[in-house]
């Protein structure tokens, strides 16, 4: 139902050189395109989600319904293999990149958007539809997917940054956060450069920033995604397969991840969190210590009690 609901509003914005009856035609190619796709894949690793639409919309316009669903299979189990899982959670956690490629990017920008606690999700679109969904410019949509098939699932993250840059006076005049993300979700990335411009400024970017060098650098876990850990070897792109085991309540991956969802609630740089943290990790030490020192005294002091002991410092 929804991938029928999906496609009678498809074919619109970038497709305005349809007729009306090529437009019928074109979606129920579209729709037969999508089903095939998930049935395809029988042991249902495979999910619909909204916007795979989009993306379909553009192969099946440049190249044709059968050679469209080669591609789009190879997508649903490649670049966009984070977004054809059963949730989107792999997505919304790898969307936690975002923050740090606008910082390569854009320090003041970054730290402007951290400052307002904007969560990363006006990148969501730019991810799973490849800006399809926002782009009116058939010619400026191929270019992208030009680029976003040739390189790394992540990309379309490193192109959003690199418009962001480009339009960074209105970002930084926006007063409050909802107008910030209002700016964000309705940017036209396109405005202040062509796509060929962000091409080449998202390519100098990542190669400045690649993913594994931001997720060492800000220490990030990213256990359900698997996009970052792709490689290359030998001309093709390997995809891991997403990991099964769930780390234990005391594991080093569940305190790791806990510490990093603590740090990102406070506000500020990285560098001032983490002095933040320091001082409050130094806090409660100095708090445990004096505790112990007084249970200690009380043990060897048969008239007195912890309490006694802690009162009278």
């Amino acid at each position: 139902m929804t991938v029928k609901v999906d496609v009678d509003r498809s074919l619109y914005s970038f497709a305005a050189f349809l007729t009306d009856d090529e437009r019928q035609a074109k979606r129920q190619e579209l729709q037969r395109l999508l089903n095939a796709v998930v049935v395809r894949h029988e042991d249902g690793s495979v999910h619909y989600y909204q916007g795979l639409h989009d993306v379909a919309s553009v192969l099946l316009l440049v190249a044709g319904e059968l050679p469209a669903f080669d591609m789009l299979c190879r997508l649903a189990t490649g670049h966009l293999r984070d977004a054809t899982r059963p949730s989107l959670d792999p997505v919304i956690e790898l969307l936690g990149l975002m923050g740090p490629i606008v910082e390569a990017a854009d320090p003041e920008l970054a730290q402007f958007i951290s400052k307002q606690g904007l969560p990363p999700f006006y990148a969501l679109s730019w991810f799973i539809t490849w800006f399809s969904h926002d782009l009116k410019d058939f010619g400026e949509v191929c270019r992208l997917f030009d680029l976003f098939l040739a390189t790394h699932p992540l990309m379309p993250l490193y192109v959003g940054a690199a418009a962001m840059r480009t339009q960074r006076q209105q970002l930084l005049a926006a007063d409050e956060m909802p107008v910030l993300h209002s700016r964000l979700v309705n940017l036209s990335i396109t405005k202040r450069a062509s796509a060929d411009q962000l091409a080449v400024q998202a390519i100098e970017l990542f190669k400045h920033a690649p993913p594994q060098q931001l997720i060492a650098a800000h220490s990030l876990v990213l256990q359900q995604c698997v996009t970052p850990r792709v490689q290359l070897r030998g001309g093709v792109w390997q995809y891991p397969e997403p990991k099964t085991m769930v780390p234990g309540l005391w594991s080093q991956q569940r305190l790791h991840a806990v510490v990093q969802s603590m740090m990102r609630s406070i506000p500020g740089s990285p560098a001032q969190r983490k002095k933040i943290v320091m001082a409050s990790l130094t806090g409660v030490f100095g708090s445990l210590y004096v505790v112990l020192m007084c249970m200690l005294m009380a043990k060897n002091s048969s008239s007195s009690s912890p309490f006694s002991i802690l009162s009278k410092l």
